[in-house]
């Protein structure tokens, strides 16, 4: 079942992609890459939901973050400070950085068009 949810989802968000939309009426074209769009947005934010409630209750998890570095590879960890915490802290703050720079990304974008595509030249243009 998750599979198949999963394969829906994908093919959902590459649909845009897959089909021509110059044939179609802007609005319809616009309304699929929309939902393609919101879709794909919906799905990265369950990600980093998942890996910030979810992945930590893993024994793979508790497995890596546990890990005596210096145990392990005794050469290297004596001169270069690695330790499991900060792999836990990184893997718990990537998504949350990934979805503040593609939040960024968008809005830096969207501000040229907006500014660009309105006749009357909005404050702040």
């Amino acid at each position: 079942m998750t599979l198949a949810v999963a394969v829906l989802v994908s093919t959902t968000i590459c649909a845009p992609h897959l089909f021509r939309l110059e044939r179609c009426s802007p609005t319809v074209a616009a309304t699929i890459w929309l939902a393609a769009l919101a879709l794909r947005a919906i799905s990265a934010l369950f990600c980093a939901v998942f890996v910030v409630f979810y992945l930590p209750t893993t024994g793979l998890f508790s497995l890596i973050t546990h890990w005596c570095w210096h145990a392990v590879i005794p050469f290297i960890a004596a001169h270069v400070p690695l330790n499991g915490h900060a792999l836990t802290d990184a893997a718990l703050i990537a998504p949350a950085f990934v979805l503040a720079i593609s939040t960024l990304s968008v809005v830096c974008g969207a501000r040229p068009a907006a500014c660009s595509s309105s006749p009357q030249r909005p404050r702040g243009c």
